[in-house]
């Protein structure tokens, strides 16, 4: 249930991506509400997940397996208590 609701939320922000045909690499940078110490691949690798099954959805990548996703980074991007969020950034390798 949480997937598909995710998987539908995100296809409308996807619709202007290019359809990768070489491997990407995925990085997700992490902006936390609080100060409080967090685990960033806990939030992350639930989002990279609910992601890459949607870019496959969407096209824009064919699968989501190491022939097509040879990289997947976490960084933590600081605070921002207005505007919590995860962003990708998908480029190729």
């Amino acid at each position: 249930m949480a997937k598909k609701s995710y998987t539908d939320s995100l296809m409308p922000e996807l619709t202007d991506l290019p359809h990768f045909t070489e491997p990407v690499s995925l990085t997700y940078t992490y902006f936390a509400k609080t100060k409080r110490r967090i685990d960033i691949s806990n939030p992350c690798s639930i989002i990279d997940k609910f992601a890459c099954d949607a870019l496959v959805k969407s096209g824009i990548l064919k699968d989501d397996s190491y022939e097509h996703v040879n990289q997947v980074i976490y960084k933590f991007g600081g605070f921002d208590k207005e505007n919590p969020r995860c962003e990708l950034t998908v480029s190729l390798e």
